[in-house]
């Protein structure tokens, strides 16, 4: 053999490890998306089942009746997806994530908080520190996190306009970014987004 063909070969080598890494990347990215469509189908028998029961929707920190402004302006997307104020926490002050926010209000009936408990462990986490609210009964419940399989924290929204006013999951999907506007998101930097109304 001569050296050529030896650098042929190392060459040939080099493509196919290169083209095997590339879709065994792509298969498992396609696993982690359906698994945070799982995490998203428990949460969403959950929001159902506490919506059967009590005629509402877990509260949406966002204004449901707005309409997304045009030109990619954000609609909602304050810093750190703040939700519930912070004289609920039992701990030093601190204002909650819409998906913690929306965890609690599960939580707070049986119904929908019996749901809860199907959702992995692996889909969970706690923030810094615990962190309790008092539900409307006045006991205390905690507040998880509800991460998808990229561990980032999803988040819930609700929109009169969309889904018939159904509130939904978001999640950033592969590359960790949120899109600026949930309702556009292909426009607003969202292209690898995942909804759990779409």
């Amino acid at each position: 053999m001569s050296l050529v063909e030896i650098l042929v070969v190392i060459a040939i080598i080099g493509i196919l490890v290169a083209a095997v890494g590339l879709i065994g990347r792509r298969v498992g990215q396609g696993g982690q998306v359906k698994l945070t469509r799982q995490y998203m189908q428990i949460l969403t028998s959950a929001i159902d089942e506490f919506h059967g029961d009590t005629g509402n929707w877990p509260a949406p920190p966002n204004a449901p009746d707005k309409t997304a402004p045009d030109a990619g302006t954000p609609h909602y997307n304050p810093p750190d997806d703040l939700y519930l104020a912070s004289a609920f926490a039992t701990q030093p002050p601190r204002r909650l994530s819409s998906i913690e926010g929306m965890y609690a209000q599960l939580t707070w009936n049986p119904k929908s908080a019996s749901i809860l408990r199907r959702v992995p462990q692996a889909a969970t986490a706690s923030p810094d520190f615990r962190t309790q609210v008092m539900s409307p009964a006045g006991l205390w419940t905690d507040a998880l996190l509800i991460i998808d399989a990229w561990r980032v924290p999803m988040r819930y929204r609700g929109y009169t306009y969309r889904n018939n006013g159904r509130p939904f999951l978001w999640s950033a999907g592969p590359d960790g970014r949120f899109a600026t506007d949930p309702n556009r998101p292909e426009a607003t930097g969202g292209q690898d987004d995942i909804f759990s109304d779409r």
